[in-house]
């Protein structure tokens, strides 16, 4: 892939992320549901991951910028993953998830798939 493609690799990439990102902010503000500490460290691993989406596009092409989004995507992923090992035993006649499913799917499951592909990305 020439140098053009991957910046628009990068750019739809972050463009993607984005839009989750801003999902997001639709389930909190427009449905009023408050996200949870462990939702918020995950927008924070978002963040990092379009940080340093934006790096590559801007001052171009470096392993350190694609550093910064594995190791956003890996701390996202590991808050993630402890929110879905929270409901996976869930306390009879408590609901089985925290907030609305997309999909079938909450949005911390949602989470990891995103975070893995922006590691294999």
């Amino acid at each position: 892939m020439n140098m053009k493609g991957l910046y628009i690799a990068n750019s739809t990439a972050m463009l993607l992320v984005s839009s989750v990102l801003i999902g997001a902010f639709y389930f909190q503000f427009g449905l009023g549901e408050n996200p949870c500490p462990l939702c918020l460290l995950q927008r924070i691993g978002m963040i990092g991951v379009i940080f340093g989406l934006s790096l590559n596009t801007y001052f171009g092409l470096k392993k350190e910028h694609f550093g910064i989004v594995i190791l956003s995507a890996l701390v996202g992923s590991a808050f993630s993953i402890r929110q879905i090992l929270l409901h996976i035993c869930p306390i009879a006649g408590e609901p089985s998830g925290y907030g609305t499913a997309v999909l079938g799917m909450h949005l911390y499951s949602w989470a990891v798939v995103i975070y893995i592909a922006s590691i294999v990305g």
